[in-house]
């Protein structure tokens, strides 16, 4: 049996297991029509005894999602029988699955990418077809940006993705900038019979295997090493909601016995929970963390005043992630973001197109993200608005959503005809915008165009001074800058691949070495605005097998049983463009700042006699002059200021695999310093 398969076998056999529901007026019916399904798993008419019915506002049969025989009353011939060559529902590859194997990955999980045309796309076909062409799915950004910074890929276009995937709907004509007809897929390299000089391959492959496992072809990982992490694949990763243990509080009598992870409950949500969303955003732009105000610890960082986890959290292990820097002092120099802490939700803020996709095949996440901060506050000129249809919309002009409102005993108020009573979620009444989140309050949302009392603050937001900045360009609080972070493949041990679910050769760590937190920098993002730009410098080490006998001596655990050496030692590389594979890349940290620590003119702005002129150019990645961040390239000896991505002249020194991202112009730079602050 495949490594990971364990688990998600009996996910099928004893937690998704669907009922058959009829809706009757407002109120849901259990119709008992999968006899043999029900004399297991203890559905009745008592909704608090068995398990839980997961699709509350459709009739649904167990068989048409899982498949199996309703009719038979024992488990071995009622169930979906193991295929004669089992593979793993992480498998990637559908050319590779064959009919026995796809009735096994519905059981299993009728969600999965393989077979939810069937399940969930026999309803929501457009839905399930535009989210297998979403970032979600391809992760376009993951496979292609640090691909082209480490030499691996030739061009900086994005044209893979984590499986082969097209639009047959394009149109080429009217389709949007920067959308593709079809990306290829990208492949495990084999390593096995490798030369050790095959540099491109070795990267290929550790990339293969340290940043494809968020994404919706995959499921999360099947270990207690990585708590925090759980989810399924498909529809089930967001709307199958998981505990951080992993385990179940499934009603089912046989959720007992089943080993995790497992979802908490046979239940399907609508709108998931942060902690679903950070089970996949927690590393790369660390949104998942820097949201809540939790950072990752610095290396040989004095932590006695510190709350930090002491469990594993979101995969990190005990101590590693700071929660509160100073034990409660009200000072908080990595606050959470100020939505966060009025209560507001990840899909508060993003739903619809920026989490399904909008049917294109875009290079990056920040191109498929279509809000933007003026569609809640307005701009400096104008309060929100109402389109033509009289709906609040959207940069990217996707309706907000609505809620159905209820009755004081909760029930859904319906209009004569029986229509749900409806309001949308943000919307304009009189003179105030408001905004109901998903905890069912009603928050006024501030309108900057009323909030300009003092001449500074009309000159900071006017269009004419700022009209090209991201508003987070100044309302950024902090941002982790991860100067350094050394990713360690061992090639002495073997772990399972998240984009085959097969055991493969090679274990892997992560640390960060140096890490900064409160440094701004900004460039041109693949909007063409001016915005905040994230340090994410990742090195790579490959250990492999050593004799001590062999020509090339062994530098690692020398003198034990498992010696080894580097065949890439603190790796960097470079794109074909010649430029170092440092990664500097355009991020929303979402560490969104109160009045009070919104950044000063003088960051970005000189003072008078230039006195600030150093602090300034750092702002604009020209590098710290006296920078304590630095790295000496091991295989060269040359020494990098990691606080510089442009030189003297405003070009470019690394990679910058993200489309469109690129410094700001020396001759709209210097428009920016002509321009002093008292």
């Amino acid at each position: 049996m495949v490594v990971g398969l364990k688990w998600d076998l009996r996910l099928g056999l004893l937690s998704f297991v669907f009922v058959t529901l009829l809706v009757m007026g407002c109120e849901p019916q259990i119709k008992i029509a999968s006899e043999g399904c029900v004399q297991c798993h203890q559905v009745s008419d008592d909704l608090d005894k068995g398990i839980e019915i997961a699709h509350l506002k459709q009739a649904i049969t167990c068989v048409e999602c899982h498949g199996g025989n309703p009719a038979a009353s024992e488990r071995g011939s009622a169930h979906v029988q193991e295929a004669s060559r089992t593979i793993s529902m992480e498998a990637l590859a559908p050319s590779d699955v064959t009919t026995e194997e796809l009735e096994h990955l519905a059981f299993i999980n009728p969600t999965n990418y393989h077979t939810v045309d069937r399940a969930c796309g026999s309803c929501h076909g457009q839905l399930v077809a535009r989210s297998k062409r979403s970032m979600h799915a391809t992760i376009a950004g993951l496979v292609n940006v640090p691909r082209f910074e480490k030499g691996v890929k030739a061009k900086r276009p994005p044209n893979q993705a984590i499986v082969a995937t097209t639009n047959d709907e394009f149109i080429p004509s009217i389709a949007p900038r920067f959308t593709y007809k079809a990306q290829g897929g990208i492949g495990v390299p084999d390593i096995t019979q490798t030369s050790t000089s095959a540099v491109s391959t070795i990267v290929d492959y550790t990339l293969s295997k340290a940043c494809s496992s968020c994404h919706l072809w995959s499921a999360g990982p099947s270990t207690s090493e990585k708590d925090g992490l759980y989810r399924g694949s498909g529809c089930s990763a967001c709307h199958f909601e998981y505990n951080n243990k992993g385990n179940s509080n499934s009603a089912d009598p046989n959720a007992t016995a089943i080993d995790r992870p497992v979802p908490n409950q046979h239940v399907l949500v609508r709108n998931p929970s942060d902690s679903t969303c950070q089970s996949c955003h927690n590393t790369s732009n660390r949104i998942g963390l820097s949201y809540f105000g939790i950072r990752e610890a610095r290396q040989g960082e004095d932590l006695s005043q510190a709350v930090v986890n002491n469990a594993t959290m979101l995969g990190y292990a005990p101590g590693t992630l700071v929660i509160d820097e100073d034990g409660g002092d009200p000072t908080d120099s990595t606050p959470p973001d100020v939505h966060q802490s009025r209560g507001m939700r990840c899909v508060d803020c993003h739903f619809g197109n920026d989490v399904h996709g909008d049917g294109h095949i875009r290079p990056n996440m920040a191109s498929a993200t279509g809000i933007e901060c003026e569609d809640c506050h307005g701009s400096a000129v104008k309060a929100v608005s109402l389109n033509e249809e009289g709906l609040t919309v959207t940069s990217a002009g996707n309706a907000f959503p609505y809620y159905v409102l209820t009755d004081e005993a909760g029930a859904e108020r319906r209009n004569e005809d029986g229509s749900f009573i409806k309001k949308q979620r943000l919307r304009v009444e009189g003179t105030q915008v408001i905004l109901t989140t998903l905890d069912g309050k009603e928050r006024q949302v501030p309108q900057l165009v009323t909030r300009l009392g003092s001449r500074p603050s009309q000159d900071a937001h006017s269009l004419d001074n700022h009209g090209e900045l991201e508003c987070y360009a100044c309302h950024t609080s902090w941002m982790p800058n991860h100067y350094l972070t050394e990713l360690t493949m061992d090639l002495r041990a073997s772990s399972l691949h998240p984009m085959t679910g097969e055991d493969s050769l090679g274990t892997l760590s992560r640390q960060s070495v140096l890490l900064g937190l409160n440094e701004l920098y900004l460039g041109i993002n693949v909007d063409g605005k001016i915005g905040t730009f994230m340090v994410d410098n990742q090195m790579i080490t490959v250990l492999a097998p050593c004799s001590p006998d062999s020509v090339t001596p062994c530098d690692v655990d020398e003198g034990t049983l498992t010696p080894a050496r580097k065949i890439l030692n603190r790796y960097v590389g470079r794109s074909s463009e010649g430029r170092t594979g440092f990664s500097w890349r355009p991020s929303f940290a979402h560490t969104t700042a109160t009045a009070q620590n919104t950044r000063k003119c003088e960051t970005c702005h000189l003072l008078a006699g230039d006195r600030n002129l150093a602090k300034v150019r750092e702002v604009f990645g020209f590098g710290a002059s006296n920078s304590a961040y630095t790295f000496e390239d091991p295989s060269t000896g040359k020494t990098y200021n990691l606080t510089q991505f442009v030189d003297a002249t405003g070009t470019s020194t690394v990679s910058l695999g993200t489309l469109l991202a690129r410094p700001i112009s020396p001759e709209r730079l210097q428009r920016r310093l002509n321009l002093e602050t008292p």
